[in-house]
């Protein structure tokens, strides 16, 4: 899971052909429209956060709500931080699914 405001991050996972799903979460539609281009990437919209655990919060929604994982799942979330800037990819997080409170 990479959430991005340029599509650059999907595309670099994308670059390495993983056998998991990419779910590319932004909050921009031209950027959206050319993930859906990327190998393997499905692109979501999402709105993003202001703080990294809103975002968090947010995209584990998405992910429940959307059928894309169940509780106890584990994912792997890249992105960049602070979540409102245009930054280079700067962490890496694996992230275990819980219920929604």
């Amino acid at each position: 899971m990479v959430f991005t405001q340029s599509g650059s991050s999907a595309r670099l996972v994308s670059q390495e052909r993983p056998q998991v799903p990419i779910l590319a979460f932004t909050n921009d539609r031209a950027v959206y429209h050319q993930l859906a281009l990327c190998w393997g990437v499905t692109p979501l919209m999402c709105e993003f956060r202001p703080t990294t655990d809103e975002q968090l919060v947010a995209l584990q929604d998405a992910l429940l709500s959307g059928g894309y994982a169940s509780v106890g799942d584990t994912v792997a979330i890249m992105g960049s931080l602070p979540v409102m800037q245009r930054a280079r990819t700067n962490f890496l997080k694996l992230h275990r699914i819980s219920a929604s409170t």
